[in-house]
């Protein structure tokens, strides 16, 4: 079994100065760095989740099936690519 997410840490972005999760990517554009992935689900074997995070994208898998989803089965990493502009891809 995937260990639980860690917990929730705010920051401040350093362009704009908003306050955004710790782990999450600033719309700014200043901190675009991070991964493309492909998550899938058994649950639903017809569907991909196509997104990108900064984090691993194993957590964002995690965090996704813990969180309120209602998933009934944890998604699975199909594809990662770690990039420099997340945003331009």
């Amino acid at each position: 079994m995937p260990s639980p997410a860690p917990p929730t840490v705010w920051r401040q972005c350093p362009n704009c100065k908003i306050t955004i999760k710790y782990t999450d990517t600033c719309r700014c554009g200043d901190e675009s760095a991070g991964y493309i992935y492909i998550l899938t689900n058994k649950a639903m074997p017809d569907y991909l989740k196509i997104g990108y995070t900064q984090r691993n994208p194993k957590d964002r898998a995690w965090e996704m099936y813990e969180g309120s989803t209602g998933v009934p089965h944890p998604f699975d990493v199909a594809y990662e690519r770690r990039t420099t502009s997340v945003v331009k891809v």
